[in-house]
């Protein structure tokens, strides 16, 4: 998957999603996962990940880690990275200006919505 491809697939699936996968403790996330328990919630590196890969062993390790630990799966690091941080760090109706911004500094398109 090229770069392009890899981005709009993140940017498809948080804006589908519209929702943090991540346990919560009042109105504070307290711990992000590539697949939440109970399957129906993904993270953008987390769609990423292909099902026939995916381990519960995954969770709790960062991106570097993961892309270290399993070679097969290959992707632009800073951009899962950047979507990543985007998932984890800010609120959902935010993530269309985000990953616009982070669309202009990788040099790719952005499809989704505003």
């Amino acid at each position: 998957m090229n770069k392009q491809e890899q981005f709009d697939k993140m940017v498809s699936h948080l804006l589908a999603q519209n929702e943090k996968s991540a346990s919560q403790e009042g109105y504070i996330a307290v711990t992000c996962y590539y697949r939440h328990p109970g399957g129906k919630l993904k993270c953008a590196v987390g769609a990423l990940i292909p099902d026939e890969l995916y381990e519960i062993e995954m969770e709790r390790k960062g991106v570097a880690q993961l892309m270290r630990e399993y070679p097969e799966l290959d992707f632009d690091f800073k951009l899962a990275l950047d979507c990543q941080h985007i998932h984890d760090e800010t609120e959902p109706e935010q993530w269309p200006d985000s990953l616009m911004i982070v669309a202009a500094e990788h040099g790719l398109r952005y499809n989704g919505v505003r």
